[in-house]
């Protein structure tokens, strides 16, 4: 019986993936109110529900020692405490960038641009949107 030739296999990840992974997951995390510093460009995506939540958010992947590390700029909600969000921020990403793509988080900074109240929050948007340029 002939035997299968060998197939070299080989799978990169462009970083934008891994940024729109933690985005998504960060989206979901109690006290993150947005990823990234600027507002405006944040409220866009939101609202636009764009499928790539990708601001804030930078990535360096190291392709020999399959790892990435991340650094996030983002606003936190006001009377949460930061070091327990960014505890289950670094959690939730570092799962979930491992469960997709095998790779390893060696490490994640935040960088907290405002906390904001969830009304003050809203009222942000609302001004925002009603300026929305063309």
């Amino acid at each position: 019986m002939a035997q299968s030739p060998t197939v070299d296999k080989t799978i990169e990840f462009d970083p934008v993936v891994i940024e729109k992974i933690a985005g998504k997951t960060a989206a979901n995390v109690d006290g993150i109110l947005a990823l990234q510093g600027n507002l405006w460009n944040n409220l866009t995506d939101r609202l636009s529900k764009d499928d790539n939540p990708t601001h804030g958010i930078d990535v360096d992947i190291d392709k020999e020692a399959k790892t990435v590390a991340l650094k996030l700029t983002g606003i936190l909600e006001y009377g949460k405490n930061a070091p327990t969000v960014f505890d289950r921020l670094s959690k939730n990403i570092t799962e979930s960038v491992t469960n997709m793509t095998d790779l390893t988080v060696t490490k994640i900074d935040l960088v907290v641009k405002d906390m904001l109240t969830h009304d003050e929050w809203t009222e942000q948007s609302k001004k925002l949107t009603k300026k929305k340029p063309d």
